[in-house]
């Protein structure tokens, strides 16, 4: 779909994107939403299952899984504390 709207081929998109970015196009949009989660919880104290769908996931343990994968360290470690 993002390939159509570029007026790219798939297989163009996806190396020009990884050329661009240094990552593919595949893992990128988590990565976005890993960023929306993280302020959530680090600056306005949102719950992980409150931050996990504004942040854009469906599934708190999804979130949970990828936010690990990407930033090395459970969701919870990095919840606001006052």
């Amino acid at each position: 779909m993002v390939a159509n709207e570029t007026a790219m081929g798939k297989y163009h998109f996806c190396r020009r994107f990884k050329q661009y970015f240094g990552l593919s196009f595949k893992p990128y949009p988590n990565r976005k939403r890993i960023t929306v989660a993280n302020r959530l919880l680090a600056e306005h104290g949102y719950s992980v299952s409150d931050a996990c769908f504004s942040g854009g996931f469906n599934d708190a343990s999804y979130l949970s899984k990828v936010f690990e994968e990407v930033k090395g360290k459970p969701a919870k470690h990095y919840l606001y504390s006052r």
